[in-house]
């Protein structure tokens, strides 16, 4: 159900002006919806279940926070 690679994916690097340098495609935004939505569709069975929807959302999150940045930052 979990990918193993998923949640190094959408760690964020504390580097300086990370938001500056940061670009994301909808597309990438896209499929972390999709696989959020995949995630929730059934409830978890176990606590490390659990534990993955929840690095699920805030990869989500993440990526939905640095299009907005995206979106607003004049090009």
């Amino acid at each position: 159900m979990l990918k193993g690679a998923f949640y190094f994916d959408c760690l964020p690097s504390f580097s300086h002006n990370y938001y500056m340098y940061t670009s994301i495609n909808f597309n990438s935004l896209a499929e972390a919806l999709k696989t959020f939505e995949d995630a929730i569709a059934t409830p978890p069975k176990s606590d490390l279940e659990r534990d993955g929807i929840i690095q699920r959302f805030e990869c989500t999150f993440e990526h939905c926070w640095k299009f907005i940045l995206t979106a607003q930052t004049p090009t």
